[in-house]
């Protein structure tokens, strides 16, 4: 906000959870020490399975994302004319909804800044 005036664009870039792609899930680290594990009671077993639900979820939406999506809205998105970028580009095959959430935090910050006599600085309305 505080750059807006001064010309300055600012842009977000928000990936979600790729399962093409990438090899999200091979090296994900796990607790050295057996006790710290146990702490933890049945959830890391649950967490086993998590690459091929995410996988399910993308087939059944008939959209498994391949991670090059993410570069492609960021090209798409710098395309666009100067003033026209949006500030948050979401590139979520899983449909968390993260977007909605985003939106209403966003209308809440422009109610405030309006409140505060710094409307100017709101950014623009959230873009997908």
């Amino acid at each position: 906000m505080e750059a807006r005036p001064f010309g300055i664009e600012t842009g977000i870039l928000v990936p979600g959870t790729f399962t093409r792609g990438t090899d999200h899930f091979a090296h994900v680290g796990r607790p050295v020490h057996p006790g710290v594990v146990a702490q933890y009671g049945d959830l890391p077993s649950r967490a086993e399975d998590l690459g091929d639900r995410l996988r399910e979820i993308d087939a059944a939406q008939g959209d498994a994302l391949d991670v090059s999506k993410v570069g492609e809205a960021l090209r798409d998105a710098l395309a666009r004319p100067r003033g026209n970028r949006p500030l948050r580009v979401f590139v979520n095959g899983q449909q968390k909804g993260v977007e909605n959430i985003t939106a209403v935090q966003d209308a809440r910050q422009r109610l405030l800044l309006d409140a505060f006599g710094l409307g100017d600085l709101s950014p623009s309305a959230t873009a997908s």
